[in-house]
């Protein structure tokens, strides 16, 4: 094979994957973080409002959105049960009788944690009803495993680019020089 040709397709495969690697790589960073910013929306705690006396009131949905009728609610505060009751046809509930402080707002099928404040305490970002769905669970811990070997960052692509081209571009030099005399 001449050696232009080489030359030609050692730089054309050699910017061919630098440029593949890179979209690659930058696919995946926005991938993880896409499901990284998703997993630390859900496991927020989610600040309450309490009605009038410390009344807690909510809403248990299923995944499309539908009311949960029926479903068992438990609030959970320090590993201690503090109160249970089911949700009407709507999927509305309520809860009586409560303080402030952060707690573990439960169904069969998700849980939520949520820090209660007193009507008058409550910051302005807090919501006046929980609403807990289905699928919607908090996600604890760390995110991901082990680094892939096949995750490779840009700098490490861009690094191997210049020593390939550092490595192949003399050698065809040389190459060229040696078809020519």
């Amino acid at each position: 094979m001449n050696t232009k040709v080489q030359f030609v397709c050692c730089t054309f495969f050699g910017l061919l994957s630098f440029l593949l690697q890179f979209q690659i790589v930058s696919g995946a960073e926005a991938w993880n973080k896409s499901i990284t910013e998703d997993v630390f929306q859900r496991s927020q705690v989610v600040d309450i409002a309490l009605q009038g006396d410390g009344v807690l009131v909510g809403q248990s949905l299923s995944a499309n959105g539908m009311p949960r009728l029926a479903a068992s609610i438990t609030l959970v505060q320090d590993s201690k049960l503090v109160a249970e009751t089911r949700a009407n046809p709507d999927g509305e509930f309520s809860i009586a009788g409560l303080r402030g402080g952060v707690y573990e707002l439960r169904t069969d099928k998700t849980s939520r944690m949520v820090r209660l404040w007193s009507p008058r305490s409550a910051p302005p970002s807090a919501v006046d009803a929980a609403i807990l769905i289905d699928g919607d669970e908090v996600i604890r811990g760390q995110f991901g495993g082990p680094p892939s070997p096949f995750a490779i960052q840009p700098a490490d692509v861009l690094f191997w680019s210049i020593v390939g081209a550092g490595v192949g571009i003399p050698i065809a030099v040389a190459e060229n020089k040696k078809a020519s005399q």
